[in-house]
């Protein structure tokens, strides 16, 4: 049987409104080589693709997030698509 491994980093970030932050998940992902990045406590009502480029590379161009509530809470899983548009399309 032919499995995919996929590499997943989860972080309760609590607040990603800062460059510190960028830079803090931005280095971890270039470290693990991860595939998908799932971030909790992000204390942030939206994202859009442009604010994602602040801390990830360009591969990791698909994500759904829900919106913090007031200040807490918000979470967003980001991933590949080259790596899920495989998975999705070609089932073994």
């Amino acid at each position: 049987m032919n499995r995919k491994l996929w590499k997943v980093i989860s972080w309760n970030v609590r607040g990603i409104n800062s460059e510190k932050k960028w830079n803090a998940i931005r280095d971890r992902v270039s470290e693990t080589n991860c595939d998908v990045i799932y971030l909790q406590e992000t204390k942030r009502s939206h994202f859009d693709s442009a604010f994602l480029r602040l801390f990830c590379p360009a591969s990791f161009d698909c994500f759904e997030f829900l919106p913090s509530n007031g200040a807490s809470g918000g979470s967003i899983i980001i991933c590949k698509s080259a790596i899920f548009f495989w998975f999705s399309y070609f089932p073994e």
